[in-house]
């Protein structure tokens, strides 16, 4: 499988450098930085770049009928929209561990059971990091509809308010943790990521997913239904 990186100079991207020069069914195609000419000969690509250059991305894939897995934060609902109509396989999501892939799972098949309690995410990423809260922050947070989503403790909290609180410490590979206070107990969902490779071996799972799919939008959950026994081996 001939794959493309574009942001292969950030944390990630060089995670997946290594790791594909690592799988002997994998081959580095092409690393780039930005989108700057055609993807043509590539079995998919992968971007980890910023969002500025998404649409971009996107339209050199559709234009070269090439897979996208694409894990770049704080998109648009434009760009989620183009994403969903594209013509080819788009495999979107904001955090690639199976850790978090668990956390969701359990908080989607059990959150009739957890809308009503105090619920924190509070995360911790590098000071380098850009988007603030992470894009995983709010993916965990969708899993409850019915919260108002608060950036910082509001004056006067209620139960609706959900709260997410973002650290920034240097040398951080990425924590999340959701803490849900119900009237008698308190659950406390974690992740700690400690190196990451992790994301980078859940990308190229992903890539060996949507290798072979009809056109269509795609996220990791459909990867982690499919092929959880594999994670071991990638």
């Amino acid at each position: 499988m001939k794959i493309i990186i574009i942001g292969a100079s950030g944390k990630v991207g060089k995670a997946l450098v290594s790791q594909i020069k690592q799988d002997e069914d994998l081959t580095l195609y092409k690393i780039l930085n930005r989108p700057t000419e055609s993807f043509d000969g590539a079995d998919v690509v992968i971007d980890f770049s910023n969002f500025s250059c998404f649409k971009e991305n996107l339209r050199l894939c559709s234009e070269s009928n090439v897979p996208l897995v694409s894990g770049t934060t704080n998109l648009s609902h434009e760009d989620f929209s183009l994403m969903q109509d594209a013509k080819i396989p788009v495999l979107y999501s904001t955090n690639f561990s199976i850790g978090i892939a668990l956390i969701q799972k359990f908080l989607h098949e059990e959150k009739s059971h957890l809308q009503k309690g105090f619920i924190d995410i509070v995360e911790t990423h590098d000071i380098s990091k850009a988007d603030t809260p992470s894009g995983t922050s709010l993916s965990l947070a969708e899993n409850f509809e019915k919260k108002n989503i608060s950036f910082g403790t509001p004056s006067n909290r209620e139960e609706k308010d959900l709260v997410i609180s973002s650290l920034r410490r240097k040398g951080s590979k990425g924590s999340h943790d959701v803490v849900i206070d119900l009237e008698d107990e308190t659950l406390t969902l974690s992740h700690m990521c400690h190196s990451r490779s992790t994301y980078a071996r859940g990308a190229l799972l992903a890539c060996r997913f949507i290798h072979t799919k009809e056109s269509g939008f795609y996220d990791f959950s459909d990867v982690f239904a499919s092929k959880i026994g594999e994670f071991a081996n990638v």
